[in-house]
């Protein structure tokens, strides 16, 4: 058999048996076999100019120095935002304005504006960042970014809000998010279309979409939030002007079960920020009236905290290993 390398125009994917030399005499016949030619080989390394960079780039490709060698290709990845704290705060993104929602007074505090890349160069729609979760694994917010053509990119936003886009793009404009403790990033379109997303930056699938899927939910939800004792589950407040009904989403079923309606409890029911803040609880506001209820996910008994700020296109994010909250 011989080997040599393709030299076609069209693409080559692994080695193809292009003819045969039929023998003559006693000789064995030829196999000749064309073979791909190399391809560059990616290396990253962090950023480290005096400017700023949102996104990683390519910045050099090393040409190959022989046949069997296809080059390397560096792309230079930016620098993570400084990271949050971990304190007892819950974080409220707005659009593209992210504020520290005090939990107990309802207080909320501007953090930053324009959060973001914004809306792409020659649109009026995208950089909206919905949802978001906090990740202890690097004490970071990972969003979710909506960019042009009904495509979205995930994000991640520091304390002083400074922020990177990772080279993870996604179909689709999601509203409900959460990270757990595993580091994966969860988001949903209102509990139905679903994806999982590693976030967690010590995992060899860093920043990879690891699962796409569509859940059956009899009514919608704008938030989950993964409670610690909870279980392996995400909590959530569906609802409708009528009703909010507290339920729950299995991370290896990917089903709901619900835990118990209350009926209508405020507003439109319409939970746009839920909060893990205790063993077995959870905070959320409700967005037409403002007002922040806390939940037992696990007895469904609930009582009103605070009237808070009332809110629209918004989600919640808060460090699920911050000091609780009764």
């Amino acid at each position: 058999m011989s080997t040599r390398r393709y030299s076609g125009t069209s693409s080559l994917t692994g080695a193809t048996t292009v003819t045969t030399i039929t023998p003559t005499g006693t000789e064995a016949p030829t196999i000749i076999v064309e073979t791909p030619a190399p391809q560059p080989v990616t290396s990253y390394r962090q950023y480290s100019g005096t400017s700023s960079i949102n996104a990683a780039r390519a910045v050099t490709t090393i040409q190959p120095t022989g046949t069997d060698d296809g080059g390397i290709v560096i792309v230079e990845t930016p620098a993570p935002p400084p990271a949050f704290s971990c304190d007892e705060g819950g974080y409220l993104i707005q659009v593209r304005t992210l504020y520290r929602l005090n939990l107990v007074t309802g207080i909320n505090s501007l953090v930053a504006q324009n959060v973001g890349p914004g809306a792409p160069a020659g649109t009026t729609n995208g950089g909206t960042i919905n949802p978001i979760g906090y990740n202890i694994k690097d004490n970071l917010i990972y969003g979710i970014v909506q960019i042009a053509n009904s495509k979205s990119q995930v994000i991640r936003i520091g304390s002083t809000g400074s922020y990177t886009l990772m080279n993870t793009f996604i179909d689709g404009t999601w509203n409900t998010g959460d990270v757990d403790a595993d580091g994966i990033f969860w988001i949903s379109t209102y509990g139905k279309a679903w994806a999982k997303i590693d976030v967690n930056p010590t995992s060899a699938t860093y920043g990879k979409v690891l699962q796409q899927g569509t859940a059956t939910s009899a009514n919608n939800c704008a938030d989950w939030v993964s409670v610690p004792g909870g279980g392996r589950y995400l909590y959530a407040l569906q609802g409708n002007t009528s009703k909010t009904v507290l339920a729950r989403w299995s991370l290896d079923t990917f089903t709901w079960e619900i835990i118990k309606d209350f009926g209508h409890i405020a507003g439109d029911n319409l939970w746009g920020a839920a909060y893990s803040v205790g063993n077995k609880l959870m905070y959320a506001s409700e967005n037409t009236s403002g007002v922040i209820y806390r939940f037992n996910v696990e007895t469904g008994e609930k009582s009103l905290v605070i009237n808070g700020p009332k809110t629209s296109q918004n989600d919640g994010a808060r460090c699920v290993n911050a000091s609780p909250l009764t």
